[in-house]
């Protein structure tokens, strides 16, 4: 029979569509390495590039997808607050993005750099403005990643090296990862009122 703990786990990964969440994280991740290993991308590395981004985005939206919760008065009503969880989901799913990106693209420190910030900011969001449209942020710091380089591929491909890559990404998450395990994803208004 399973304990409290148990039950409580399943309770959490339910609401929040977990099993879903990484069938589609796996997804993602399959994809953009399939696509980084197409010969016109492989060739190009500014291609290249083009996918890893946008696959770092891709892995931020399904994590802050996920920090939805379908029925919202659990968090509120539960005998105990659900922080743990939120936690462990965050670390949990960023901790296998991560990984998937190392093994499978190309440029793995790139793609876990850009994948911390975009899920940081997308974990500040969905506590802010809601896991429906956590998402829109992570663009903007896509974009500011791509306006920072000066448009220059080589020098976006050196971010992780530079002296702020990885200081910047691990703030951005544990910032946003902290906002998120306190407060929470944001209430959603109901469905079409």
């Amino acid at each position: 029979m399973p304990g409290p703990t148990s039950s409580g786990a399943l309770l959490y990964a339910r609401s929040r569509a977990l099993p879903h969440a990484l069938a589609a994280a796996g997804v993602t991740a399959v994809l953009a390495a399939g696509a980084a290993r197409l010969p016109g991308v492989r060739a190009e590395p500014d291609r290249v590039l083009f996918v890893v981004v946008l696959w770092a985005l891709g892995a931020a939206s399904v994590i802050g997808a996920s920090l939805h919760a379908e029925c919202a008065e659990l968090d509120g009503t539960a005998a105990r607050r659900w922080w743990r969880w939120r936690l462990a989901h965050l670390l949990g799913l960023t901790g296998s993005a991560a990984c998937a990106a190392a093994v499978a693209l190309p440029t793995p420190a790139l793609a876990v750099v850009l994948a911390l910030a975009c899920t940081g900011v997308t974990a500040a969001a969905a506590a802010l403005l809601g896991a429906r449209v956590c998402w829109l942020p992570a663009v903007v710091v896509a974009g500011v990643a791509g306006v920072a380089s000066g448009g220059d591929a080589g020098a976006l491909r050196a971010w992780p090296a530079g002296p702020g890559g990885w200081s910047v990404a691990l703030a951005l998450f544990a910032a946003g990862g902290a906002l998120h395990v306190v407060r929470g994803a944001r209430p959603e208004g109901p469905r079409g009122g």
